[in-house]
């Protein structure tokens, strides 16, 4: 049997290991957010191929495992209360899912990226706003500050296991094929009237057992 002075101090010990998400799990979101938000800036800034690439990444991946622990972790508990705003949310996810697929199928210099990019921050931009001035509040009016302290640490949580795994990185289609053409010795281009490309000559055993038998001093002709 738990007693009193046990449960207050699993309480303050929960306060304590959720002192990041502050009052619970909309705060650790908001947060999320506001990391999501800075790192779209810096990708959408000028600067060279392999630094956006690599912001681009890091962008990414914040962003899905965002998505994984607000769809594992706080959804569910949150449709309980509010079934509507979750079904939009989980819409949105949606769309946000769709447009970094795109983005991970163009490269950085192709001149569709900017766009994308830009349509992008805007669509996380309109659902972090409708999370935080709707969703959030409705949610925590309903399952109380004790419970979304609770969704917070186990928000963390999930948020680690998630955020730590390798990050996959995806070349875009064009590139994966012209990298296969590339190891398969078919990516040179032969201009009209050329000659094909010799192929490798065989090593000395094979140049033996092509030259037969009394060959040796033989000169051989092209």
């Amino acid at each position: 049997m738990t007693t009193t002075f046990e449960h207050l101090t699993a309480k303050v010990e929960n306060l304590i290991h959720g002192a990041f998400t502050a009052k619970g799990a909309a705060d650790l979101l908001a947060l999320q957010h506001r990391d999501i938000e800075e790192l779209c800036l810096k990708v959408k800034e000028p600067g060279s191929g392999q630094s956006r690439v690599k912001l681009l990444t890091q962008l990414l991946h914040l962003v899905e495992s965002h998505s994984k622990v607000e769809e594992e972790v706080f959804y569910p508990a949150a449709k309980s209360v509010n079934k509507a705003l979750t079904l939009k949310a989980l819409e949105e996810h949606a769309m946000v899912k769709a447009i970094i697929a795109k983005l991970r199928d163009i490269s950085t210099a192709d001149e569709t990226f900017a766009a994308k990019m830009a349509v992008f921050s805007e669509l996380l931009e309109q659902h972090f706003k409708a999370e935080e001035s709707q969703y959030f509040p409705a949610v925590q009016h309903a399952l109380g500050d004790d419970r979304m302290i609770e969704l917070g640490v186990q928000l963390e949580q999930a948020f680690d296991r998630f955020s730590s795994a390798p990050i996959a990185v995806k070349l875009p289609a064009k590139r994966v094929a012209a990298s296969k053409r590339t190891a398969a010795g078919g990516s040179a281009k032969v201009s009209p009237g050329s000659k094909p490309l010799a192929k490798p000559r065989a090593g000395a055993e094979g140049k033996a057992r092509n030259l037969g038998p009394g060959s040796a001093g033989r000169r051989r002709v092209p």
